[in-house]
């Protein structure tokens, strides 16, 4: 798809839900509460992707949705200390998720990744996507997931994948972006071929975790391994995925 039909990425609906957005030592002295700032925003946010749309935008996509710190009992800890609960953020983070993606037309594929964390090869975010990955899968209006899922130990199995119905994808994060080490084709496959246990492959595709520069300092691998990365992903997604497309 050119580059021109395509935006990304925007910060997601349920980014701004996260308390610290709010009362901060400097919202609060120009917004009355949080849900006017939350409002203000997304009418900003709202603008441009209609003027995006009006110049034939195509796909869409949302980082940094709040629910991976959602699964995460040190963020939990903490929110609760600021007064809100795990189904309060739960709630709010799926309504506004939803209520962003609703107003796109028919023909504009909606994207969401969830992002753990990509600084100077570092992470903030621990944890199996099992509290959240039901009615994130079911009630959210998006195409397409990607979510980061290049170390099980750290971020819980494929098992989550049993909640994503027909007719959506999951993008399956699993070239690390942080880390210098190439994977191979085969043992990406053999991630592929486990995820495929609890989703079928035709609703599955494979990306680095994150991007490999989500900020000017970048990660800490070279240039040359980061192309490596590419070409041994696109190898993977041709062993698993280049006979299936023939066959359609």
């Amino acid at each position: 798809m050119p580059a021109a039909r395509a935006l990304r990425s925007i910060p997601a609906g349920s980014f701004y839900e996260l308390p610290f957005v709010y009362q901060n030592g400097v919202t609060e002295k120009v917004y009355k509460s949080h849900e006017e700032l939350v409002e203000h925003i997304n009418a900003l946010q709202n603008e441009q992707i209609d003027e995006a749309i009006a110049a034939g935008l195509e796909y869409i996509q949302f980082d940094y949705p709040l629910y991976p710190m959602l699964i995460s009992q040190m963020y939990l800890d903490i929110f609760k200390q600021m007064g809100a609960s795990f189904k309060e953020l739960m709630d709010r983070s799926i309504a506004a998720d939803k209520k962003i993606a609703e107003r796109l037309p028919a023909h504009v594929t909606r994207g969401i990744h969830l992002c753990r964390g990509n600084w100077r090869s570092r992470f903030m975010v621990s944890g199996s996507l099992e509290p959240v990955a039901e009615r994130m899968f079911n009630e959210l209006p998006y195409d397409a997931f990607f979510i980061e899922w290049e170390d099980i130990k750290r971020e819980g199995g494929y098992e989550a994948l049993r909640f994503v119905p027909k007719g959506k994808m999951v993008i399956m994060g699993i070239v690390n972006s942080k880390v210098p080490e190439v994977e191979s084709a085969d043992s990406l496959v053999r991630k592929i071929e486990s995820a495929g246990k609890y989703l079928d492959t035709a609703q599955l595709g494979i990306s680095p975790q994150c991007g490999f520069a989500s900020t000017m300092h970048g990660n800490e691998l070279s240039e040359a391994a980061q192309w490596r990365k590419l070409e041994e992903m696109v190898k993977a997604a041709d062993k698993v995925w280049a006979g299936a497309s023939m066959a359609a």
